[in-house]
């Protein structure tokens, strides 16, 4: 598992204050499963990254690399735990972005 203090590039996983960036395989190599939510991970998916995310506008979201937004998670404005898993750190074909539990519990808006 990785904390982090820098954007590192040619990463699988990097993140900045404000973002966690995530290398999956090409569209044309095939589906890539993306989940976001406040419970544990799917079985069959390891722990790649944890790290404490700042959302000031209140929502966590995830898109692709052209920035189309494809999931998004309405939180209220502070900064919340973010994990990371995935089902391989080669060849992605799952990730599930979850939310701690602890922090969504007082922060969730819905």
């Amino acid at each position: 598992m990785r904390s982090f203090q820098k954007y590192e590039d040619d990463e699988i996983i990097s993140a900045t204050e404000s973002c966690i960036s995530v290398a999956v395989r090409p569209y044309m190599d095939g589906d890539v499963e993306v989940s976001l939510s406040e419970v544990k991970a799917a079985k069959g998916l390891q722990l790649v990254a944890s790290h404490s995310l700042l959302v000031p506008n209140g929502i966590v979201a995830i898109a692709t690399a052209e920035i189309d937004r494809v999931l998004d998670q309405e939180v209220s404005p502070g900064s919340v735990m973010v994990s990371v898993w995935m089902d391989s750190t080669s060849s992605v074909t799952r990730v599930s972005v979850v939310v701690e539990s602890s922090s969504v519990a007082s922060r969730l808006v819905n």
